[in-house]
């Protein structure tokens, strides 16, 4: 009898142990992963290793509006390449808050649920230590993270 009781509660273990990680596994299926962060870094990762025509993939369409494929790559190289003398630079990544009706310029149309993520990039240049802050912004549209920059002004 006693290796019954035993028995049943191994099975009772099981049971709660298995709905337990089921429940973990549906609460992560279902709350967001991020707020697009991962293509943030993906992005600023290739602009690190200088492979620019990697980053300009991730823009989103408004951006690929504004720059074509060339002339990103060409303006990117050119400015912070030839001119500062940077062969690459750190990040820091500040916190996303998310914005709705956000828009990229008074052309463009808003777009919803959008993240704002700060950015500094810190360069050690021929002329010196300097560093650029932006907020950086990304928005998901049909499964994929996209970023966009700020033209409202």
């Amino acid at each position: 009898m006693r290796m019954r009781n035993q028995q049943q509660r191994f099975v009772q273990l099981i049971i709660i142990g298995s709905a337990i990680v089921l429940g973990i596994g549906l609460l992560i299926a279902i709350i967001p992963s991020h707020s697009g962060i991962n293509v943030v870094k993906a992005f600023y990762k290739h602009e690190q290793k200088q492979e620019f025509w990697n980053a300009y993939e991730l823009f989103h369409p408004y951006m690929k509006e504004r720059f074509t494929r060339d002339r990103y790559i060409d303006q990117r190289s050119h400015i912070f390449v030839n001119h500062f003398g940077v062969e690459s630079f750190d990040l820091e990544f500040g916190k996303s808050s998310k914005i709705n009706n956000w828009k990229m310029s008074a052309n463009h149309e808003p777009l919803d649920q959008v993240y704002k993520i700060p950015v500094t990039k810190t360069y050690k240049s021929a002329f010196g230590r300097f560093s650029i802050k932006q907020n950086v912004f990304t928005v998901k549209e049909d499964g994929d993270w996209y970023v966009l920059w700020d033209y409202d002004y």
